[in-house]
């Protein structure tokens, strides 16, 4: 069974080596204010751990620029378009897939991104985050001349465009298939080792910081928990927390 004390020795095995491991935080479906996404912003603040919402733009509201505006930790990337799934029932859901024109997504993404910049000025980010982490290569192709310099998917990421600056996340706190629930601490902590471990010993990007996805609005108690625990133990641990600024410049 995976526990802290594992992740405390995957970190000294970095230490050991003379490195310090690399996080990142990502949280998904950022729209409005809401209390879930003041709790988050408060545990960001708490542990001074930068954290990328990634916004939708149609429906985004003043008052999420009013959150950003509170805590200079926060910063906005990019969540499709509309987060709406354009896929066949029988496929996975897919908003930024082939299932359209391609010159009717980049007409879309391009306006979300100009709403978003006129919005949050500075703290935009021009990187997409796909929703359900999912688009087609025609998509990614087209990204740099629609304005994007990054991209955000799941998983470690592999060469690609020389254009897009590629960060991922790797650790899903969330059962999708099982609830919409906490994940378990168990399969958390084993994500975010097993991908330390690979990259520690470069079987993965080793430069890739690894990365943590959230999702505010569907958090239930013990994962608000498991969360501040982890900022807690990296904090203590010495672990660094990168920012957008870092990752995508």
């Amino acid at each position: 069974m995976v526990n802290w004390s594992d992740l405390d020795a995957e970190i000294q095995l970095w230490r050991d080596e003379g490195r310090t491991p690399t996080l990142w935080w990502r949280d998904d479906d950022a729209q409005k204010d809401s209390a879930a996404l003041r709790r988050l912003s408060v545990l960001s603040s708490k542990y001074a751990v930068p954290l990328a919402l990634a916004a939708i733009p149609k429906g985004c509201e003043q008052s999420l620029v009013d959150v950003v505006e509170d805590n200079p930790g926060l910063s906005i990337l990019q969540h499709g378009y509309s987060h709406l799934s354009y896929a066949p029932v029988t496929e996975r859901k897919c908003e930024l897939g082939s299932h359209r024109p391609i010159i009717t997504i980049t007409d879309e993404l391009t306006r979300g991104l100009q709403q978003l910049r006129e919005m949050f000025g500075s703290r935009f980010h021009a990187v997409l985050v796909p929703p359900w982490n999912r688009l087609s290569l025609d998509v990614v192709d087209s990204l740099p001349a629609s304005g994007f310099v990054g991209l955000s998917t799941l998983g470690p990421r592999s060469s690609g465009s020389v254009e897009l600056v590629q960060v991922n996340v790797h650790v899903d706190l969330i059962d999708w298939k099982g609830g919409r629930k906490f994940a378990g601490e168990e399969r958390a902590l084993g994500q975010l080792i097993d991908h330390l471990r690979l990259r520690r010993l470069e079987k993965v990007d080793p430069l890739e910081a690894t990365g943590v996805m959230t999702h505010h609005l569907v958090h239930d108690e013990p994962l608000w928990v498991f969360l501040e625990r982890l900022l807690s133990f990296t904090h203590e641990a010495g672990v660094r927390w990168c920012s957008t600024d870092e990752l995508f410049r």
